[in-house]
């Protein structure tokens, strides 16, 4: 039977609040519109949450925007871990938080391999335990493994034992070992938790969603075979034969293929959207429309559920994700009708 303790009906209630505070559409609509200063445009959000958390921020420039929202972020899974939760809830918000440590990983392999350098996510236990800025100067594979030893990630280690080569068909490779690994954590623990069952269902229609944009993202720019052939393991409709075959088609082979299947109409939009703007990107901007309303489908109605944390961190994602659009499009001097086709609206 599923618990009703006063933690669990606390938790979810907090929750539930707090998702009713997050930025509506019709403000998004408004930063669209009316605002010409970061002042304006955070008078308009300043009922919600992440509006009064951004209102005394020293935001001074666009570029001081991604990290007050990293910031933002990191004090949402603070202020859980504050409260005396569920030991499930306990559990998931460890772990889901432990997504922004595989991306600082990946942004680190990143920085060794190829040598770029895009800045790391101010989240996660390896920020939370003071070594992000000993991952971001690692030299090596070996220095990277040395700080998920510090970080107390030693299950990722052994995929990054098996990059052997430096090169970018490797970094893909072990990005996406990476994330096969992160999920399949996910998996075995929510399978004890109650609704185990629901979100591993959103956890394979992700893994399946990700291998969709892997297969368009080739079929569309045409992309050589060696940089487009790595899929998750573990999805709701994909295995691997199955992938291995699609990822050998052309885009509208694809969409044939997909018919009668829960992705159907996704595929014929991306399709749409390409054939309409002549853009690989209409893979993300269909792609993303489609994950958050599945997801929002079998996670949101779910009471006094773990279900509730999950989803509470993806409305956050989505918020922030939106903000930032807005925000830096606005002061980029861009037209809305352009910004508004790359938003998600719950």
């Amino acid at each position: 039977m599923k618990s009703t303790n006063a933690a669990y009906s606390f938790a979810c209630a907090y929750l539930k609040g707090e998702e009713a505070r997050t930025v509506s559409s019709e403000q998004v609509e408004g930063l669209l519109q009316r605002t010409s200063s970061i002042r304006e445009s955070l008078e308009i959000i300043k009922d919600t949450d992440l509006g009064e958390y951004l209102w005394d921020r020293p935001i001074n420039k666009v570029s001081d925007i991604d990290l007050v929202l990293w910031e933002y972020l990191h004090e949402c899974g603070e202020r859980l871990k504050r409260f005396r939760l569920p030991r499930d809830m306990e559990l998931l918000l460890k772990l889901y938080l432990q997504k922004y440590d595989i991306l600082n990983v990946k942004i680190a392999l990143r920085k060794v391999i190829s040598k770029e350098t895009p800045q790391p996510a101010p989240i996660g236990d390896i920020y939370d335990m003071g070594n992000l800025d000993e991952l971001m100067i690692a030299e090596t594979i070996r220095d990277i493994s040395e700080v998920l030893v510090k970080s107390d990630l030693v299950d990722y280690i052994d995929v990054l034992d098996s990059i052997k080569d430096v090169d970018r068909r490797s970094l893909i490779e072990g990005e996406t070992r990476l994330d096969g690994r992160y999920y399949n954590k996910m998996q075995k623990s929510m399978s004890g938790m109650i609704d185990g069952g629901i979100m591993n269902i959103a956890v394979r229609t992700v893994i399946d969603l990700t291998n969709m944009a892997v297969l368009f993202r080739k079929a569309l720019e045409k992309q050589p075979e060696s940089f487009g052939d790595f899929f998750l393991d573990g999805g709701q409709v994909f295995d691997e034969a199955t992938l291995r075959e699609l990822s050998a088609m052309k885009h509208q082979e694809i969409v044939s293929r997909l018919e009668e299947t829960d992705y159907d109409l996704l595929a014929q939009d991306i399709v749409k959207l390409f054939d309409k703007t002549g853009t690989a990107d209409a893979v993300d901007r269909v792609m993303d429309r489609y994950k958050y309303r599945l997801l929002q489908d079998l996670l949101s109605p779910r009471v006094l559920s773990p279900c509730n944390l999950y989803w509470y961190f993806m409305v956050k994602e989505l918020e922030i994700r939106n903000l930032r659009l807005t925000l830096k499009a606005s002061f980029d001097g861009l037209e809305p009708s352009e910004t508004r086709e790359y938003l998600v609206a719950i």
